[in-house]
């Protein structure tokens, strides 16, 4: 760290020394020099991750997930499946209703959600691919669910 750092404060007094590393012109170092510096580092990162794209996905492997869960319940007479259907589809009607929202808004202004959320034109497609794989996980699923039903129903047709 420069000397300057250790020997002269701000001027405003604010104790912030961001963005002041230099050249060590001696052996006693400056905490809030290196941790300003480091911590600009760490907030540029954080601010990198696109934290609203990362929020639709998780929500869509939520949903599916919930869905998934309640597929491949053995007990087709009890009602945890039917709740895991449920939050599945609660989750992933919230995660559509986004992304619908995002996909409209980029056409009517790319511009504007581009700079409020950061979406670009292959984020907003690749959204939608990935709700649209979402549904047809959650489609394979519930008809998966409902052969096992049938099958295992001492009356149904698949039981003979």
């Amino acid at each position: 760290l420069d000397n300057n750092v250790l020997n002269n404060p701000p001027a405003n007094n604010s104790g912030q020394f961001q963005n002041v590393v230099g050249q060590a012109t001696s052996t006693s170092t400056n905490i809030a020099g290196v941790f300003a510096a480091f911590s600009q580092r760490v907030i540029d990162a954080l601010r990198s991750i696109p934290i609203y794209q990362v929020f639709i996905l998780l929500l869509l492997l939520l949903g599916i997930g919930f869905v998934l869960q309640g597929a491949f319940i053995k007990d087709t007479q009890s009602m945890k499946a039917y709740a895991a259907f449920m939050r599945g589809a609660a989750v992933l009607a919230v995660a559509s209703v986004f992304n619908v929202l995002n996909t409209l808004s980029f056409m009517l202004n790319p511009t504007w959600l581009t700079q409020k959320t950061g979406l670009t034109l292959p984020w907003v497609l690749g959204l939608d691919m990935a709700n649209a794989i979402a549904v047809v996980v959650v489609s394979l699923s519930v008809l998966f669910a409902l052969y096992n039903k049938i099958s295992k129903l001492t009356d149904g047709p698949l039981s003979k």
